[in-house]
């Protein structure tokens, strides 16, 4: 509730909100950085906050709130732009939220490798993936498959489960994999084991929409 009265004072979009890096400044050094050590998309709280507020040494616009133990809004500024040395704030204890003034949509690839720690040869793996079957082929225990994987335990995995022209499963193996240009390559044994035995792809790529599956991620759903 509390950042929805934020972006609602601030006049800012709400899913925009809910979609930066919350940050809590708990620590004296916490409080006195600030967000001048973050990235564009990264906002933070200031509980028991009270006194004065600065953006020196900041490098984008900031909204800033404070919001009383009782929830209100008593303060609000919108796009402060950085150098400002004292900000009033009020003396009163209450609570500080600070957001950037300008979401930054992230690039998708650029937010794939960066959220996921992964490398460039591992997130053009996930995407040639994805769009390699229609459909998945049923099993008798219910379950679905689309690729059953296999690799060498060390820099390469392939799929054993195909399509024909006509869409019917069948398998095979390497040559098969080979001849369809579905060998993946990848730096370390351990992107090797997290694509092929984990299959991390299907959670990056499970969602329709990107933005879906940040939210997910952020909510601990991924």
């Amino acid at each position: 509730m509390d950042l929805l009265k934020h972006a609602i004072s601030s006049r800012t979009s709400y899913t925009e909100v809910l979609r930066m890096d919350m940050k809590q400044a708990d620590t004296a050094k916490q409080k006195a950085e600030g967000l001048t050590t973050s990235e564009g998309n990264t906002a933070m709280t200031f509980n028991s906050s009270k006194g004065d507020f600065t953006t020196k040494n900041m490098s984008h616009n900031l909204n800033i709130t404070k919001q009383d133990n009782d929830g209100n809004i008593v303060q609000s500024y919108r796009s402060v732009p950085p150098g400002i040395d004292n900000l009033p704030m009020g003396d009163d204890v209450g609570k500080v939220i600070e957001t950037p003034a300008t979401y930054q949509q992230p690039k998708i690839n650029d937010w794939f490798l960066n959220s996921n720690n992964t490398s460039y040869a591992e997130s053009k793996n996930y995407q040639r993936i994805k769009s390699s079957r229609k459909g998945v082929r049923q099993n008798p225990d219910g379950s679905h498959s689309t690729h059953l994987m296999a690799d060498n335990n060390n820099d390469e995995a392939w799929p054993t489960l195909f399509q024909s022209k006509d869409g019917s499963w069948f398998e095979a193996g390497y040559e098969e994999a080979k001849m369809r240009d579905e060998i993946y390559k990848f730096d370390s044994k351990k992107e090797v084991t997290d694509f092929a035995r984990k299959g991390n792809w299907k959670d990056t790529y499970k969602q329709t929409n990107i933005n879906d599956w940040y939210m997910n991620q952020k909510q601990g759903k991924g």
